[in-house]
Parts: structure tokens; sequence; C-alpha cells
């Protein structure tokens, strides 16, 4: 066991600590190629961790339903870009936006941080690796390093996909 302790909700994001403490455990893979991803999902589900938050608002912090669907495109085309490549991949992300526009009453805030991190959590245990792709935004998203250090905690492993995997690059 690490002595590193993963603190998801420390408000610390330290990509280069986690990639220092846990090289060479198979637990987080840097500039993963897709097709190493299909290859360890193959037959499971794979959670894909995309940015939502620092996307999702105006730069008064205010949620915007325009930009909250733009993140949930780009959550969308990587989705498809799993699809065509043989993995299922589920998006909480295209899930939340969609929940957003059903527009049931107030009883949904997208950026209430704590709320979907619980709501997601079970996605999360189900699936056989988290998939992090390279949207913009993703290192800094307290969401995507939530879900990482979740993961991690789990044991299960996460693919940082690398730059270009969408066009094959690395395969």
């Amino acid at each position: 066991m690490n002595e590193f302790s993963l603190s998801a909700w420390s408000g610390l994001i330290d990509w280069p600590m986690l990639f220092s403490e846990y090289r060479g455990t198979g637990l987080v893979m840097r500039d993963a190629a897709l097709m190493d991803v299909v290859d360890s999902c193959r037959g499971s589900v794979a959670y894909l961790a995309s940015p939502y938050s620092n996307i999702a608002v105006k730069p008064d912090g205010q949620w915007c339903p325009v930009r909250s669907d733009g993140a949930a495109f780009e959550a969308g085309r990587w989705a498809a870009i799993c699809a065509v490549n043989g993995l299922t991949a589920v998006s909480p992300v295209i899930q939340t936006v969609s929940m957003m526009s059903a527009d049931v009453g107030d009883g949904l805030c997208p950026l209430d941080q704590c709320f979907w991190a619980d709501w997601c959590a079970p996605l999360l245990r189900a699936c056989g690796g988290v998939v992090v792709p390279p949207i913009e935004g993703w290192r800094e998203s307290e969401g995507v390093w939530h879900e990482v250090c979740r993961a991690v905690e789990c044991n299960v492993p996460v693919w940082l996909l690398r730059t270009g995997a969408e066009f094959g690059e690395g395969i």
C-alpha cells in the first residue's frame, strides 16, 4: 500500500506527485494510446472522465447552459471515438447535461460537486477503468482529479490519453 494519501477533496491537484507515486504500479498510465485502453477494458465498461465545471461556467462563475452543452459535446465526441474503436465508455458529463436539460425542477444543481461526485461513484466503481481524454482543461479540473484519485484508491486503472489518440496516433 502506498504511503501517499490521495485526498481527492483537498483541492490540491498535483499530477506530477500522482505520476511519481504510482509509476510502475499499472494504475496510472500516462500518454496512453486508445488501443491500450480498448485491449485492457475489452468486455467491460470504461468511465470517461472529462472536465465539466470549469468549462460550463461564465467568467463570473455562473452556470452557462451553452457552455454546459459544449462540455457535453466534447465528452460525446470522445465517447463516439471510443465506440468506433470497440470501447464502451460511459460519460457522466453527457448524462448530467441531458438531465439538466430535462428541467424537472430545482432538484439538480449542475455545479454541486459533492452531489455529482456521490452520483458518479457507483458508475466509477462499476467500470473496468477510467479514461481521461486530452480535452482542454482536464489538468485543472477538480472533477477529473477527484475521479482519478477515487479510481486509484479503488485499484481501478486510469489511462490518460495522449494528444492525437483520437486520430490513431501511437496505436
